[in-house]
């Protein structure tokens, strides 16, 4: 395997922290005819409480506790003080059905969409960006004989072009005042032949890379958002991760740290247990399996160097207080260094 293969770019922060971890989801639309409908669940509130018209407080309480519903074309969930809406394109009722079997994101939507973003650094672009197939199966540690994968992209790459997302951020967990914003579609214009995908990429998920692509300078060039290095090595090495790995892993690259902790050598990131199974979205679960899949993401991800108390120590805490407890995670500071490893790692697998 050639490592050089594998640059450094750079991701915009609130994209990598905001949107990629939203791509982890597991049939988004499985049960879509199933599930209520909004207005038939404020109606049927209304009438429990002989009211003709519900508060904003009311309306997101009894939503909240229904925690996923429909809304036209939109499936919305809810995560305690927020609410993500997973819109479907403008399908006719004819081929909506079918539309809504081939929209797969989960652990590959997430890598593909990585990929995507490394490629608009690497190439320096947003529009009519050209990927190789070839390339994008590289990136995900596949060879060209398993045959599986390729529909698998290409229905990420489906699901890429056709969904669309919102988010409404309540602004405390008991307010009905929401601050919303609507992210689109992630990838627009999606053309494949035998060899190559031809995309261009929405601009509110390059965020600021845009300006450091464009090379801006001056008061035109908005870094508000913040960006971060992105080791491209990690896609190929990620390839066996479970989902809480891979939104474990993101997350050890963005965050910056504990100023009071870092160190020359190491990044130090400080978190409770619970605060870091939230990231990971290890959720409805019961205590036990929550922990072992927190531990058990915490071995996968092979960029930690080690974690305060170690994970042998942490195992054999009780379940009962066992997110309350804080956990250091040390990962190389200098993105050479850690790119270094992780190459390493890869020619030592093959």
């Amino acid at each position: 395997m050639n490592t050089q293969q594998f640059p450094i770019v750079k991701i915009d922060r609130t994209t990598g922290q905001e949107m990629l971890p939203l791509l982890i989801q597991k049939g988004i639309f499985s049960d879509f005819q199933n599930l209520p409908l909004k207005e038939e669940i404020l109606s049927a509130e209304c009438a429990r409480l002989g009211v003709d018209i519900l508060t904003d407080e009311q309306k997101r309480q009894v939503l909240a506790s229904v925690g996923k519903y429909r809304s036209h074309n939109f499936i919305v969930r809810h995560y305690g003080n927020y609410q993500v809406g997973f819109g479907i394109a403008n399908f006719s009722d004819e081929n909506i059905a079918g539309a809504l079997e081939r929209v797969s994101l989960h652990k590959l939507g997430l890598r593909v969409a990585q990929i995507i973003l490394s490629e608009v650094y690497a190439q320096r672009k947003t529009v009519d960006l050209v990927i190789s197939k070839e390339k994008i199966l590289r990136y995900l540690g596949y060879s060209s004989y398993e045959k599986q994968i390729y529909r698998q992209i290409d229905d990420v790459m489906f699901s890429l072009s056709n969904l669309n997302y919102y988010i409404h951020e309540y602004k405390t967990n008991t307010s009905g005042r929401v601050k919303c914003k609507e992210w689109g579609w992630f990838v627009y214009a999606v053309k494949a032949d035998s060899k190559n995908y031809t995309l261009s990429v929405n601009h509110n998920f390059v965020g600021c890379i845009q300006a450091v692509i464009n090379n801006e300078k001056g008061t035109n060039r908005d870094l508000s958002r913040g960006y971060y290095s992105f080791p491209t090595a990690l896609l190929p090495a990620s390839r066996d991760y479970s989902a809480p790995a891979l939104l474990l892993a993101n997350f050890l690259l963005l965050d910056s740290g504990n100023s009071k902790l870092n160190t020359g050598k190491s990044k130090i990131v400080a978190y409770s247990i619970g605060r870091l199974m939230e990231i990971m979205k290890i959720e409805n679960k019961r205590k036990n399996e929550a922990k072992d899949a927190f531990l058990d993401a915490l071995e996968e991800v092979t960029i930690i160097n080690k974690t305060q108390p170690p994970i042998s120590e942490l195992r054999k805490m009780k379940s009962t207080k066992f997110t309350e407890q804080i956990v250091r995670i040390y990962i190389p500071s200098d993105i050479e260094k850690l790119d270094d490893s992780i190459k390493s790692n890869l020619l030592a697998v093959k």
